[in-house]
């Protein structure tokens, strides 16, 4: 008898250790579960405390299950219950972790990659770089210098002597120096070359010359701060972050913001690599939050806007030519245009603009004709695209007399399409796909802070947002972009400055918290 006791009293004593080990392991990963949500700071604080109310009841139920061990029923029920929650818990805290991974990454401020090329007559017996060791080198006299220059050192440390160099002022001279012998190699910004093939004459110029090697050169992002429409006040690209910082103090009473209003550049370019790459800008849309009042203006600005670049000394250029120069050049000449702040960038290339939409499972846009394009048709009123007909839908500009203008319209469209997406309860089935997609092809300058503060808020409040869009426009004239240099006319379009008064009277009733309606 006495024997039974001890024995009861040995396996009673055990029990309660397995009973108290698992309860503080349950305890330990709901903890840590818990820290990862309050680290990730998306979730509202009364969500917060009602979840660990219910870790709190789950723990109570596990202990009623297990610490009467030998009901066999119970205890099995209570082990079920710990494991299950531990293994929920576990992934849970997982993908918390690789959502914050996934945002920071996103909203680090990269460096920005410039691919110069040395390009050779495509007749040249030179096959290596070190075969160019003597060779007179052509380069651009002003455009993209600071980048040449780099450049230009880079050869140097390879082909260990100096280079001879001859500066040319655009494309077309620096090529036909190239063409006629009068240099044997010419470093240049690929950009260039394949602006000056869509010009007339120089169709074929990228069967004339080869390329024979390409150096990555790579700078910070540094953001120009304007401060009036007078560009010799303007940083120029390319500053340093101390003067870009004392710009911003300085330029920062001109439109004043409350709390919750910011202005975003959102830059799409014409490249399927790495978007830290520099490229023409072919998306220059720019969004005005307020998000006190959840209202946003998106103002599109075509591509071929006849405008001041901030490292031009005054010149006028495309806008879509900016993006060459990196996203700081581009937001620069935007705060020229509209005498505004822009606060921060979200930069995309082609191939993240396909994979978010089809990680997405797809997108609503409205459509203002029906036209056919790319191998799509698309109708009048409302259309379900996935990944590559929204790029198409988003890309054209031939089917449409007003080109460029419709074609900001359908990227407003598209925009609007993935931010209501992103909003819907649809967007919980696809959670680790557009993990998947964001990384490595987006890129922005909005903090964290700032980001998961918006989710946070939407969960709260749970918000419809007044979401407007709209178009500059201008008239089409031939004029001489200051990439070009000196003697090429290209196609601009010259702005209507009415239309640039309504897009600044939108963007500062958006500031104001006036409700803001589609002219």
């Amino acid at each position: 008898m006495a024997e039974t006791k001890k024995k009861t009293k040995k396996e009673n004593t055990k029990n309660r250790w397995v009973t108290v080990l698992l309860m503080v392991l349950l305890g330990a990963i709901m903890a840590m579960f818990t820290a990862f949500v309050i680290r990730l700071n998306v979730l509202p604080d009364k969500y917060v405390w009602i979840m660990i109310g219910v870790f709190a009841v789950l723990l109570f139920l596990e202990y009623l299950l297990l610490h009467h061990f030998k009901t066999s029923i119970r205890c099995v029920l209570g082990v079920i219950l710990a494991l299950l929650l531990s293994g929920g818990l576990i992934f849970g805290g997982y993908m918390l972790n690789r959502t914050q991974t996934a945002l920071n990454n996103l909203t680090t401020v990269r460096e920005q990659v410039t691919e110069m090329v040395v390009y050779v007559r495509s007749d040249d017996a030179a096959t290596t770089l070190s075969e160019t060791a003597g060779y007179p080198y052509g380069i651009m006299k002003t455009q993209n210098r600071e980048v040449t220059d780099q450049a230009i050192s880079d050869l140097e440390s390879q082909l260990k002597s100096t280079l001879v160099t001859r500066e040319y002022d655009g494309p077309d001279t620096l090529v036909a120096a190239l063409l006629s012998g009068e240099v044997n190699a010419m470093l240049m910004n690929q950009a260039y070359l394949e602006m000056l093939s869509e010009l007339e004459g120089f169709a074929n110029v990228t069967e004339s010359v080869r390329q024979l090697s390409i150096l990555q050169v790579v700078t910070r992002v540094v953001v120009p701060i304007a401060e009036t429409n007078d560009s010799s006040s303007k940083t120029n690209s390319g500053a340093n972050d101390e003067s870009s910082a004392q710009g911003k103090e300085e330029s920062s009473s001109r439109n004043d913001k409350p709390d919750g209003v910011f202005t975003v550049f959102i830059s799409g370019i014409d490249t399927y690599g790495g978007v830290s790459t520099v490229s023409r800008s072919d998306v220059n849309i720019l969004a005005t939050i307020n998000t006190t009042t959840h209202q946003v203006v998106l103002i599109s600005t075509p591509r071929d806007f006849y405008v001041q670049l901030p490292n031009s000394g005054g010149a006028y250029d495309k806008l879509t030519h900016a993006g060459i120069y990196g996203v700081d050049c581009s937001m620069g000449a935007l705060e020229m245009l509209y005498d505004i702040d822009v606060d921060y960038y979200f930069r995309v290339n082609f191939t993240g603009f396909r994979d978010i939409i089809d990680s997405l499972g797809g997108i609503t846009v409205y459509s203002d004709a029906t036209f056919a394009s790319g191998g799509y048709q698309f109708y009048q009123g409302e259309n379900y695209l996935y990944g590559d007909s929204a790029l198409v839908f988003a890309r054209d500009r031939y089917s449409f007399a007003d080109g460029d203008r419709a074609r900001g319209r359908h990227q407003m469209a598209v925009i609007k399409g993935v931010f209501q997406k992103l909003m819907s309860p649809e967007i919980l089935t696809t959670y680790t796909t557009i993990l998947d997609a964001i990384d490595g092809d987006f890129e922005t300058s909005i903090p964290y802070a700032l980001l998961s503060g918006l989710v946070k808020d939407q969960l709260s409040s749970g918000a419809d947002w007044n979401i407007v869009s709209y178009s500059v426009n201008g008239w089409g004239d031939y004029r001489v972009p200051w990439s070009f240099g000196v003697n090429l006319n290209a196609y601009v379009m010259i702005p209507y400055e009415e239309t640039i008064e309504t897009a600044k009277e939108l963007m500062r009733q958006v500031r104001d918290g006036e409700v803001v309606t589609a002219p």
